[in-house]
């Protein structure tokens, strides 16, 4: 049966050439028989009041085909897809919706299919670059690393990253004295004089929520690691490898902090490719969601109670606790606990294709039923 896809709401046979994840499964699908002809919406910036159920209406409605709503990034407009989609459902459609956005309850009668995002990016260049990083892995227990920490805090200026800094800057975790800080961190650095991606205005503009401004003083940043003045069009699952072989914690600023639900993007995939130890600054049960797909964490070493409080301030105060106590230990006393993460780090690496495998074969499965 025909399989049609839309970009946008608009029918599209190159969609694929757009597509930053989720491209290799839906040429999965492409190649599959299925018993009906289906309709695929792909969705790059989930709104409200999008026209694809314009489209749906007039084009689709009463012919008995498939009709598949595919998010390809986190969603804070679920309540009016869902509203739109059920009515549908009850009028007899059959449409169902793709998300990357796992553990939202709901009770609605039609299927909800989880997806990735961005970790078949991830694979791909891990697969590409596996030599080369399995040789740095394997020789840098010979050499120490430079930071304790690795931070990609760059990029879009949300208030839990600003909130993250403000709290390291207070602790005096990014202390520029005689003894520099221990951290590898990247913060506005899509704003610079070369890149004016945001203005400061546009920063404190988008921070409407209970944490306070920028505390940082000015000169401090924008602090660049991997993008700056450089960054080109959406950059943020590239592996830069030294910079990973160059710092023994990940400590990753997610990409949603306060929200229900669980959104994994390419920030923790990265840590699975590169080989890193992490400690995440993301949803409630964030680390619970990764260990039931399979991947494996740092408890007891690292201190995870974070991820099992719901208050978003107090989560916020348990990682600074930790990263504070990590942050204390010599260079000697985190290199030691690294290598006791060896087989967990050889795990989470292989598991990536077992993960994106497992996960295509899920949803081919599902739609083309």
């Amino acid at each position: 049966m025909v399989k049609t896809f839309y970009l946008d709401g608009i029918e599209n046979k190159e969609y694929h050439t757009k597509l930053w994840t989720n491209r290799s499964c839906l040429q999965k699908i492409e190649t599959k028989n299925c018993k009906k002809p289906i309709h695929i919406f792909l969705i790059r910036v989930p709104h409200n009041n999008d026209k694809i159920f314009d489209v749906i209406e007039s084009r689709l409605v009463g012919k008995n085909y498939r009709i598949v709503l595919w998010n390809l990034d986190h969603s804070d407009s679920d309540t009016y897809y869902d509203t739109r989609i059920l009515s549908l459902h009850k009028r007899g459609e059959d449409i169902l919706k793709v998300t990357p956005d796992v553990n939202i309850k709901n009770n609605y009668p039609f299927e909800v299919l989880n997806t990735y995002s961005m970790a078949d990016s991830v694979l791909e260049q891990q697969q590409n670059e596996r030599k080369l990083i399995m040789r740095l892995f394997e020789k840098s227990i010979y050499y120490g690393r430079m930071k304790h920490f690795l931070c990609l805090n760059g990029g879009v200026p949300k208030p839990h990253r600003v909130c993250f800094v403000n709290k390291l800057y207070e602790n005096n975790l990014l202390d520029m004295g005689p003894q520099p800080h221990k951290f590898n961190i990247s913060f506005l650095s899509w704003y610079s004089d070369e890149n004016k991606r945001f203005t400061l205005q546009d920063i404190n503009d988008d921070i409407r929520s209970e944490y306070d401004k920028i505390k940082l003083p000015e000169e401090m940043y924008p602090m660049h690691l991997d993008l700056g003045r450089h960054a080109r069009g959406l950059h943020t699952s590239l592996l830069n490898i030294p910079l990973y072989f160059s710092s023994y914690i990940d400590v990753v600023t997610m990409a949603k902090f306060e929200q229900n639900g669980v959104y994994l993007d390419e920030k923790i995939y990265k840590s699975f490719a590169c080989l890193m130890p992490f400690v995440i600054v993301g949803q409630f049960e964030t680390l619970k969601t990764l260990k039931s797909y399979g991947f494996k964490t740092f408890s007891p070493i690292i201190n995870e109670d974070y991820d099992n409080e719901k208050d978003n301030e107090k989560r916020m105060d348990l990682v600074i606790e930790e990263i504070k106590r990590l942050n204390n230990m010599s260079h000697s006393e985190i290199d030691n606990m690294f290598w006791e993460f060896k087989d967990i780090l050889l795990h989470n690496f292989e598991h990536i294709e077992n993960f994106v495998n497992e996960t295509d074969d899920y949803l081919i499965k599902k739609i083309c039923q």
